[in-house]
């Protein structure tokens, strides 16, 4: 599955594609007019109640907005996460920012509708729940922001999951108010996370009015800051910080048409109200026991400053619970002149069992869930932690490795086959061998080639032409297992060199072209390479689609007997196997040419062949 898969962070693409599905008109016009209608809403709701009235349809409008709006921000947060190792910091910072706009829309909500939501403590419960799972994606999404304004990285176009694999080049100058501001906001999401529940729970509502007031002028601030945020940033509305190669997230589809008609969902409460078909109950004031308040509660009558949990307070109620009496009595309070049937007591422990025939069934769909996986998901999960299924330990196949360091020998190409097959022999032997191109990048160094081979092979004395010597002299350190030599591969003074300082101690088993991949630096390679491939040795060319790209030298149309492509390099060369001629340097003691997509293996004849 492709969020199983590692997150390439090497070799950063010049541009990443857009994703409507996160960051398109609908969605961000869905959640930041769902945010402004709840803001406007509980103002006018808090400035009814101040007057006396109960403004019962306006209550049921926002109710519906809200939680709309706190279901697609968990939603929309663990889509993010669970394609961190795809998405850039682009994306991700814009569903951070949506997260930031339902946080304010149903806390907004509950400083208006407080006393809707201590009517019952099942919805009060609910809805801590909701904000808790919020808040703590929220918080591990503002982390990852962080991790990447502070290593520079918020602009770049790798994924987001690389900000924990990587040095990056440290935060500008000018990113310390974000750095300060993204620290400000997931503690103060936390504060008010923790000021929310009190808030919900609490029976002795003291400052009750300043909490409002205060709360939802904060909310506000944060709303109007992400709105903000997001109109400058998104492609939708803005400049987005990173270079999108295509204008997918300004197209409206249904899925963003989708978002925008959740909208009138609660507009059908509203009319429903009006026709009678729905009664709203009015807010229940501080100063009157709420419904079905102490039903968790030992003493059901004893009113404590705090609602005790559904859990904890189950527990404590199976501890404590009165005995019932004899059928057809009744019993007396102890403490207040009221009686209690053995009915309602009953419907009393049958509200206490809800919980854990709630815990139950969710138990139930998640063994039903793994067993619809069928048993590849258990066999999958036995080989990630325990090697194969049996228990047998075996090596990471070349094509594990490569999806672990991110080469795009395996996800822009399918190299694999040809490396499993000629490769595969040879991991546990002594091996000597060239790459063509470190991949060297000044933002984070080597390639992710260079961590493949030394990986792959068990003893592998690994060489390495790179043709930017700025880069590999910088990281020079991170390139200690490798001898790194600079220049340029079409220049045949620089390769005899090379081959004269390198084949003292033996020639080379493995040569691979992962270089510039132009038709001169193709062939300028293999003809001044192929001599110190050791017999039975490898020359692996890769990329070899650039043969049919004009800018690259090649012919598209492979009509013009004036280009000398590569691909028409090895064709002559096929020529002379058949025929047994010699008109290129290499067919003399050339074995074979083995072909697949984008990608030639040529092996040398051994001695005695």
């Amino acid at each position: 599955m492709a969020f199983l898969d590692p997150p390439k962070c090497t070799g950063a693409p010049d541009s990443t594609p857009s994703d409507a599905g996160v960051a398109g008109t609908g969605i961000l016009l869905s959640f930041m007019v769902t945010a402004g209608l709840a803001i406007v809403l509980s103002i006018s709701v808090i400035i009814a109640e101040f007057r006396g009235k109960e403004s019962t349809i306006r209550r049921k409008l926002l109710n519906g907005y809200s939680d709309s709006q706190i279901l697609q921000g968990i939603g929309i947060q663990s889509v993010g996460l669970a394609k961190m190792n795809s998405l850039v910091p682009y994306h991700f910072f814009l569903i951070w920012m949506l997260s930031l706009l339902s946080m304010a829309t149903h806390n907004a909500t509950l400083l208006a509708l407080v006393h809707d939501y201590r009517r019952d403590w099942v919805i009060r419960w609910l809805r801590q729940f909701l904000m808790f799972v919020n808040l703590a994606l929220s918080s591990v999404s503002g982390t990852f922001v962080l991790q990447a304004v502070s290593k520079g990285l918020d602009d770049k176009t790798l994924p987001i999951a690389c900000v924990w694999q990587i040095g990056g080049n440290g935060a500008p100058s000018s990113a310390g108010l974000s750095y300060v501001g993204t620290i400000v906001v997931i503690a103060g999401n936390c504060i008010i996370f923790a000021l929310a529940t009190w808030y919900l729970h609490s029976r002795e509502q003291r400052f009750y009015k300043v909490v409002q007031g205060v709360g939802l002028l904060l909310m506000t601030a944060i709303a109007i800051g992400a709105a903000v945020r997001i109109g400058l940033l998104s492609q939708a509305f803005g400049h987005p910080s990173v270079t999108l190669s295509d204008q997918g997230e300004k197209d409206w589809s249904f899925g963003q048409l989708l978002s925008m008609l959740l909208l009138i969902f609660p507009l059908v409460s509203v009319v429903e109200i009006y026709r009678g078909e729905i009664k709203v109950a009015a807010p229940v004031e501080d100063n009157r026991q709420r419904l079905y308040d102490g039903e968790l509660q030992s003493d059901p009558h004893l009113r404590h400053s705090f609602q005790p949990n559904p859990f904890f307070g189950l527990f404590r109620s199976h501890l404590h619970a009165p005995r019932l009496a004899a059928p057809n009595t009744t019993l007396i309070h102890p403490h207040r002149n009221c009686r209690q049937s053995p009915k309602s007591i009953g419907k009393m422990n049958q509200n206490r069992m809800l919980f854990p025939l709630f815990s139950l069934a969710a138990l139930l769909f998640l063994v039903a869930l793994f067993h619809q996986l069928g048993c590849g998901t258990s066999e999958l999960l036995a080989t990630h932690f325990n090697g194969l299924p049996n228990g047998r330990p075996e090596p990471p196949s070349f094509e594990q490795i490569a999806r672990k360091y991110g080469t795009d020998k395996v996800t822009s190409h399918s190299y694999q086959s040809m490396y499993k097959k000629y490769l595969s022999p040879l991991r546990s032997l002594p091996i000597k061998m060239i790459e063509i191109g470190l991949g060297c990048n000044m933002d984070y160094g080597p390639g992710a080639s260079y961590y493949t081979w030394l990986e792959y092979f068990q003893n592998v004395e690994l060489y390495f032409i790179e043709s930017e010597a700025a880069c590999a002299e910088k990281y020079k350190d991170k390139t200690a297992s490798a001898h790194v030599f600079t220049g340029d591969q079409a220049d045949a003074a620089f390769l005899d060199q090379f081959a004269s300082d390198t084949t003292a101690g033996g020639l080379f088993d493995i040569i691979i072209d992962d270089g510039g991949h132009t038709m001169e630096q193709q062939i300028t390679s293999l003809e001044h390479l192929w001599p110190i491939v050791k017999p039975g040795g490898l020359y692996v060319i890769e990329d070899l689609q650039t043969s049919y790209w004009e800018d690259y030298g090649g012919d598209p149309f492979t009509t013009d007997r004036a280009k000398h492509t590569t691909m028409k390099y090895l064709y002559h060369v096929l020529d002379d196997i058949m025929v047994g001629r010699d008109s290129k340097p290499i067919s003399h003691d050339l074995l074979s040419v083995d072909c697949m997509a984008e990608i030639c293996a040529l092996q040398k004849r051994t001695v005695n062949a």
